[in-house]
């Protein structure tokens, strides 16, 4: 056992006081000032997920506040100005940008993903979250974005294609080729 997980453990030893401590994280996310705060309490409800990863009600607590954490980071990552400017020009030595939201050191795709998370309701998040759940998945920020913004469509469609085959494939491939835009092969 590591130091944290003993140091969470004597801080946090039952069910209830993990709940309360996370309802309190979630809390400090709307207070917290500075991009380390948030981070701080992301990590430790990180911590309480791994730690108590069997008991549901704590995961899906522990799931919500890194959820709405990295709702709150795309938020505050809103308010960074674009690069450009005069002040365009300035590289580091490894050719990275110094100015806009480059200079915060989060990743292209990352802030990305996050910014489709800040244009949802914390309301919309936690039910995509719920289901997510009752799937058998764990919430994840990537994997409620992917929920949010593409839904079932992907699923739908390979449903449909998988249905088609299984008719009979000379006629899934007749299908394809009728379809606009779909695959040409043959006369």
């Amino acid at each position: 056992m590591s130091n944290l997980d003993i140091a969470i453990r004597k801080q946090v030893p039952t069910v209830p006081q993990a709940l309360k401590a996370l309802a309190a994280m979630e809390r400090q996310l709307t207070a917290a000032k500075t991009y380390e705060d948030l981070r701080r309490v992301i990590k430790e409800a990180s911590a309480l997920k791994v730690l108590m990863n069997d008991v549901a009600e704590v995961k899906a607590a522990a799931e919500n506040a890194i959820l709405l954490g990295n709702k709150r980071i795309a938020e505050e990552l809103r308010k960074v100005p674009k690069a450009g400017g005069p002040d365009a020009e300035k590289t580091s030595p490894q050719g990275k940008s110094l100015s806009g939201k480059a200079a915060t050191g989060i990743k292209h795709s990352t802030r990305s993903r996050l910014g489709k998370l800040a244009d949802k309701s914390d309301a919309e998040i936690r039910a995509t979250a719920d289901r997510l759940r009752e799937q058998g998945k764990d919430a994840t920020p990537t994997a409620v974005v992917r929920e949010l913004t593409h839904g079932n469509k992907g699923r739908t469609a390979r449903a449909a294609r998988t249905r088609s085959q299984r008719k009979d494939p000379r006629t899934a491939r007749e299908e394809i080729r009728r379809r606009p835009g779909g695959l040409r092969m043959g006369p």
